[in-house]
């Protein structure tokens, strides 16, 4: 979460000047359960599970959150998130170095078909979320069924719609990384190149 929202900041400018897009890599497990990020960094309560949802939380209320900021400051970048669904490496195509699951796996992963998808289908949710020029700032897409399916846009959870909890991350990212997006620098920038 830090790193995305690090490296986002610092490309700010040069996504104004391109009306650029940026993405956010969220999950379907926002959808479920209570993992709002109050201690951040799980100094208290670590679990595995616990550490992704509630990074994906993060990262899906910085991605609203951003694309808030931009429209309120008139930066012509927007922010989107999606997600993949259910996309697993047994039902993918193989490819030497890249995907390689073992027949146990593929036997396994292939059981789950009914709610499961290749990771190339699941890919097709982020790649049209990033190019569609269809896309809205500030929506959320993943898969049609939610663990699998077309592309579709769909509604983020509640807990990850929090404008509260947005200023609040967002401060904390501020904080924890050292870097504020330059959003007057960026409004400006695309019109210096018009």
């Amino acid at each position: 979460m830090l790193g995305h929202f690090a490296l986002a900041g610092e490309l700010l400018q040069n996504l104004a000047v391109v009306n650029g897009r940026m993405l956010w890599v969220g999950s379907l497990s926002t959808l479920y359960g209570d993992y709002e990020p109050v201690d951040p960094e799980l100094v208290d309560g670590y679990s595995p599970w616990r550490a992704y949802v509630q990074s994906k939380v993060a990262t899906t209320v910085l991605g609203l959150e951003a694309d808030r900021r931009l429209r309120a400051a008139g930066v012509p970048a927007s922010s989107v998130v999606a997600h993949p669904g259910y996309a697993i490496s047994g039902r993918t195509i193989g490819v030497r170095g890249v995907n390689e699951p073992s027949r146990t796996k593929r036997f396994i992963d292939n059981l789950q078909t009914p709610i499961a998808q290749s990771k190339d289908r699941g890919a097709r949710s982020l790649v049209r979320a990033l190019i569609d020029p269809e896309v809205g700032g500030g929506e959320l897409w993943g898969p049609r069924f939610g663990v699998h399916g077309a592309p579709h846009r769909g509604t983020p959870g509640k807990l990850t719609r929090s404008r509260e909890l947005g200023e609040r991350l967002w401060e904390y990212c501020e904080n924890a990384t050292r870097v504020r997006w330059p959003f007057e620098k960026a409004a400006r920038a695309r019109r210096r190149f018009r």
